[in-house]
């Protein structure tokens, strides 16, 4: 691959957009990771949540010493939230094809260029392996360890619905007219699981998906983090940003894939989210009756039901 021109006066062929909040710790590794891709037609759009933390002197900092890329930085008026922050950078961004990238995370050198590589031609979403980096408890999770690489466009989609293909949101590149087109954008309202949201929404919409068979991308775990600090609203709210998924769906055979694949399965951890933490839902019961009713099917079809745990899960979502 070779190296493109990033004047001020080209049009980038791809966006990066990277939402920030409070990341002091960990802004500086994620940008670093861009001065070494080996594709360079491309621009960084930072979004700053309004951090209260030293995250803007950095990012001032590492632009000051990498004027040769094209980086491009906003700041929110007062804390907007995610969704908002990456809402806003589709809506500055000026490239062909976008990807995201959260402020604690990396990409591999390679990241750019595969990617592009295989989405440039005719396809409107490309994913790769993800590796997870588990800073809590010391542990590297390598992507194969869980899942396999699916290359098919039909199979992409109907196994990511059914939950038996995953990629991550951030590891993925889209085709920005696809998005446009088809009115996809972050839930600015959902509190957590918007990711998975956002994703189920482009591929019900019937893209064309295509797959780099590579860990490309580094996904951190971290204390405080949106994903490891729930409460009541983030434990519900994958399960309504699914339902919302669901109610999209106008192909009879997609939605009983996705009953019995992604929605079960985020009516079942809902509930056990909910009794491992002791945390009390204030849902009312036709919602929590309805989560009952998928968590049980996810349980049988998983064959759970052996599982003293998941008797107590259910007791306590029954009685609580």
């Amino acid at each position: 691959m070779g190296y493109y021109s990033m004047d001020k006066y080209h049009s980038p062929l791809i966006s990066v957009i990277i939402p920030i909040y409070n990341c002091e710790k960990y802004i500086k590794n994620c940008l670093d990771s861009f001065t070494s891709q080996t594709f360079q037609d491309y621009e960084i759009i930072l979004v700053n949540d309004s951090s209260t933390d030293s995250t803007q002197i950095i990012i001032d900092s590492f632009k000051e010493k990498n004027k040769h890329l094209n980086i491009k930085c906003y700041t929110n008026t007062h804390n907007k939230g995610e969704g908002y922050t990456r809402n806003l950078g589709i809506k500055l961004s000026e490239g062909e094809f976008l990807c995201f990238c959260d402020a604690d995370d990396e990409y591999d050198a390679q990241f750019l260029e595969h990617l592009s590589n295989s989405i440039i031609d005719s396809k409107d979403l490309v994913y790769c392996g993800f590796d997870i980096i588990d800073t809590i408890h010391n542990k590297f999770i390598p992507y194969e360890t869980k899942w396999k690489y699916i290359t098919n466009s039909n199979d992409i989609i109907n196994s990511y619905l059914q939950l038996k293909l995953h990629f991550s949101h951030v590891s993925a590149m889209y085709r920005k007219s696809f998005l446009l087109k088809n009115n996809i954008l972050y839930n600015e309202i959902c509190p957590y699981g918007t990711d998975i949201e956002f994703v189920c929404n482009i591929l019900i919409s019937h893209p064309r998906c295509g797959c780099v068979p590579k860990n490309l991308y580094y996904y951190k775990i971290r204390k405080n983090s949106i994903s490891t600090t729930l409460n009541a609203e983030k434990i519900i709210s994958p399960f309504f940003a699914l339902t919302r998924v669901y109610k999209k769906m106008t192909s009879y055979s997609m939605k009983l894939k996705f009953l019995f694949g992604r929605y079960s399965s985020a009516a079942y951890h809902t509930v056990e989210d909910s009794y491992t933490h002791q945390i009390k839902l204030t849902a009312n019961n036709r919602i929590k009756f309805k989560i009952l009713i998928l968590t049980i099917l996810y349980i049988f079809r998983k064959k759970y039901f052996f599982k003293q745990s998941i008797y107590n899960q259910l007791h306590y979502w029954i009685f609580q």
